[in-house]
C-alpha cells in the first residue's frame, strides 16, 4: 500500500531465553531431588544409629605411638578401661603400661593426668626428661582414655598439653584433636554447632597430615564422614560430590575397610536411600567379620528389617551369640550410636 511501511522486526534474544529455560529446568530438578531425599529419609527410622564413626578403629591406628615406647610397668591396674558413648577403649591402649600402678618412667606425670591435671603432668614430664616416645605414648593414652570416657574437654586439654610439651608432636596432637572434634560434632544436633565442630575437625586432620605419616583406612574415611555429618538440603550436591570423591579414593586403597563402607551407608541414608544404605551396611558387617559394633545398628534399625530382613536377622543372631570380649567392645551400638 502506498504510504505504508512494515513495522521493524523484533529481534529475539535467544541466549537469555535459553538460560531462563535451562535455569527453570535445573531448579525443578534440584527441588524434586530434595523432595525425593525428604521422602526417603522418612522411611529410615532411627537414622541417628549411623551418626557415630568407628572410633575404636581410629584409636587402633594410633597403636604405633604405643608400640614405639618401651616403657615397662608393674603392679595392679589402677586405671580402669573407660566405657562411654564410644564403647570401650580398645587394645593396645587398654593394656598400656600407664594403666598399671608403677610404670617404669613418668609415673608422676601419669598420676597428674589421672587427677585431670594435664598442665601439671606436662611440667612433671619436662622435669623428668623422659624420651619423646614415652611422652607421646603417655599423653596419647590420656587423651584417648578421656575421650572414650566421654570427657571431651579433658581429652582436648591432654592433646594441647602434648603439643606444648613436645612441639615435634604437633601432627600427632592435631590427629588427636580431630578425633575429639569429630565426637563433639556427632553429639551435636544438625546446625551451626555441628558445622563448627566439623570444620575444626577437618582443619585438625589437614594439619595432622603435615607430619608426612600415611593415614590408615579409618582416618582416610574420617573426612568423608565429617562431610556427610554436615550435609544439608542447601549444599546437598556439593557435599555428596566431595564425600563420594573421598570415599572413592579411600576404597581404591582399602576396599575391605569396614569404616569406609559404614560411611557409604551413612551417606546413602542421608540421601534417603534405605536400600542402598542397607547394602553398604551388609558389606561393612561382612568385612568386619560380624563385629558387634557393626551388627548393633543393623539389628536396632527397623528400616533394615523391612528392606533386608535376612540381614537384620543375621545381625541379631551375631549379637545374641556375643559375650565376654565381644560384649565389652559392643561400642556405640549398645549406647547412643
Amino acid at each position: 500500500m502506498p504510504g505504508w511501511t512494515a513495522p521493524p522486526e523484533r529481534t529475539v534474544e535467544k541466549l537469555p531465553a535459553l538460560l531462563l529455560v535451562v535455569g527453570s529446568y535445573a531448579g525443578y530438578l534440584l527441588a524434586w531431588r530434595r523432595v525425593r531425599v525428604a521422602r526417603g529419609r522418612r522411611q529410615i527410622e532411627g537414622a541417628e544409629l549411623l551418626r557415630h564413626y568407628d572410633h575404636a578403629a581410629l584409636a587402633a591406628e594410633l597403636g604405633e605411638v604405643c608400640a614405639a615406647d618401651d616403657t615397662a610397668a608393674a603392679g595392679p591396674r589402677v586405671a580402669p578401661i573407660p566405657v562411654g558413648p564410644l564403647g570401650a577403649l580398645p587394645a593396645p591402649w587398654a593394656e598400656a603400661p600407664w594403666t598399671r600402678e608403677a610404670p617404669g618412667r613418668l609415673r608422676g606425670a601419669r598420676d597428674e593426668l589421672l587427677r585431670g591435671l594435664p598442665a601439671e603432668a606436662a611440667a612433671a614430664a619436662a622435669v623428668e626428661g623422659a624420651p619423646p616416645a614415652a611422652i607421646r605414648s603417655l599423653f596419647t593414652w590420656a587423651c584417648l582414655h578421656r575421650l572414650f570416657g566421654g570427657e571431651l574437654a579433658a581429652a582436648a586439654e591432654c592433646a594441647a598439653s602434648l603439643v606444648l610439651l613436645d612441639p615435634g608432636a604437633a601432627p600427632l596432637g592435631h590427629r588427636l584433636l580431630a578425633r575429639v572434634e569429630t565426637v563433639r560434632a556427632e553429639l551435636e544436633k544438625p546446625g551451626p554447632a555441628r558445622e563448627a565442630a566439623c570444620t575444626r575437625a577437618l582443619d585438625h586432620l589437614r594439619r595432622g597430615r603435615e607430619g608426612g605419616d600415611l593415614p590408615g583406612p579409618a582416618e582416610l574415611g574420617l573426612r568423608a564422614h565429617l562431610e556427610v555429618l554436615r550435609l544439608s538440603f542447601w549444599d546437598l550436591e556439593w557435599r555428596e560430590l566431595v564425600a563420594r570423591r573421598l570415599l572413592r579414593a579411600a576404597l581404591a586403597l582399602h576396599p575391605a575397610a569396614p569404616p569406609l563402607h559404614l560411611v557409604r551407608a551413612e551417606l546413602a541414608a542421608a540421601l534417603g536411600d534405605p536400600a542402598g544404605a542397607a547394602d553398604h551396611l551388609a558389606r561393612a558387617l561382612y568385612y568386619a567379620r560380624g563385629a558387634p559394633f557393626y551388627a548393633g545398628p543393623i539389628a536396632a534399625a527397623p528400616w533394615v528389617a523391612r528392606v533386608r530382613p535376612a540381614l537384620a536377622a543375621e545381625a541379631r543372631r551375631l549379637l545374641a551369640g556375643e559375650g565376654g570380649e565381644g560384649e565389652r567392645n559392643r561400642g556405640p551400638a549398645a549406647g547412643p550410636r
